[in-house]
């Protein structure tokens, strides 16, 4: 929940720890952490060093990449596919709470391509979802060009402007 569903950090929710209390649970940059219960058991995000000194709660999972065979971004979106989602939907525990045990985190088997072609994925991967992004966004401002002249179209046939009396329709 303290996530957005952009993946970032919610800024309401940040809270502080003693540096005693808190160093076993110090975040490197590429740690990712998965929720473990509830309703947003599998949700994963990934830290990033830019965002200062940050520690994790006990109640979530912390995978740390072995950066000489994994970038940390390919793991990451690893845990945004559907092949994984679907591994998690598979392995919840509901008892009154969704549940995903760290033994079963643990299990979850992921493809380790060369390092080389991992970094290539994941570009790869950013470049689709900015495209996808861009054309949205053409999508989103034709819905509101249409949405424009759909209530232009109303006003005038309310107003008179417009005789619509005799339109027959071609339906």
């Amino acid at each position: 929940t303290d996530i957005t569903e952009d993946g970032d950090l919610r800024e309401d929710t940040f809270r502080s720890l003693p540096p005693s209390t808190a160093s076993p649970y110090i975040l490197q940059d590429g740690d990712i952490l998965l929720a473990r219960s509830g309703a947003t058991v599998g949700k994963s995000f990934i830290y990033k060093d830019s965002w200062g000194l940050c520690c994790f709660a006990g109640y979530l999972i912390r995978a740390r990449a072995r950066h000489e065979i994994m970038n940390h971004d390919f793991l990451y979106k690893c845990f945004q596919s559907d092949f994984y989602w679907k591994y998690i939907g598979s392995e919840q525990i509901q008892a009154t709470i969704q549940n995903v045990s760290a033994q079963k985190y643990g299990s979850f088997v992921i493809p380790i391509p060369p390092i080389n072609e991992q970094s290539d994925i994941v570009r790869l991967l950013a470049e689709e979802e900015k495209r996808i992004q861009e054309l949205m966004q053409e999508a989103q401002k034709a819905i509101d060009l249409l949405k424009e002249r759909r209530s232009a179209l109303i006003s005038a046939t309310v107003t008179g402007k417009i005789d619509v009396r005799n339109y027959i329709s071609q339906i």
